[in-house]
């Protein structure tokens, strides 16, 4: 696994301390394979981007800032081309079991269609179900790795052949 960047932006800390302990793995040298990066709001995630435009960005999405999140995504996305933009979908975007359906404000169906429609690669629901993150994670990184190596005029061309094969990014 190649070593990725990771800019998580929440308020709470539940998702951070989720991807630390499941991000948590170390290579034989014993250096972490992931830097993580808290930050608390969107603003803060522009100047971390513009240093590693190749990075994963995480942000926890809730009813308070959901309409600032689809605004800003579309416009990250084309800033930042070769980052991947992740929504963690806070509690709070699920309707209340005791919301009839006419009372329910958003649907999460429409919730994750609209964050998807904005520009986010993937929308998780929970810091309990991260697996498909870490895999979405560790093809991001593989790929980040193989544009870096094929733009690298010092590498062999059967070096860059081999890296480009889609099994070289599991």
């Amino acid at each position: 696994m190649t070593k990725g960047n990771w800019i998580v932006c929440e308020g709470s800390q539940r998702w951070s301390s989720a991807l630390r302990l499941r991000l948590g793995k170390r290579d034989p040298v014993g250096k972490r394979l992931h830097r993580l990066v808290e930050v608390r709001g969107l603003a803060e995630i522009t100047p971390w981007l513009s240093e590693q435009p190749t990075s994963l960005v995480c942000i926890e999405v809730d009813q308070a800032n959901f309409a600032d999140v689809l605004a800003w995504l579309p416009a990250a996305r084309c800033d930042f081309d070769h980052a991947r933009l992740i929504a963690l979908a806070d509690y709070s975007l699920q309707p209340s079991p005791w919301e009839t359906h006419r009372e329910a404000r958003v649907s999460w169906q429409d919730a994750d269609a609209a964050l998807r429609e904005a520009g986010a690669a993937m929308v998780v629901q929970s810091p309990r179900d991260l697996g498909p993150l870490e895999n979405f994670g560790r093809r991001h990184a593989a790929s980040v790795s193989s544009m870096q190596l094929a733009n690298d005029p010092h590498v062999p061309l059967t070096a860059k052949m081999w890296a480009s094969l889609p099994w070289q990014a599991g």
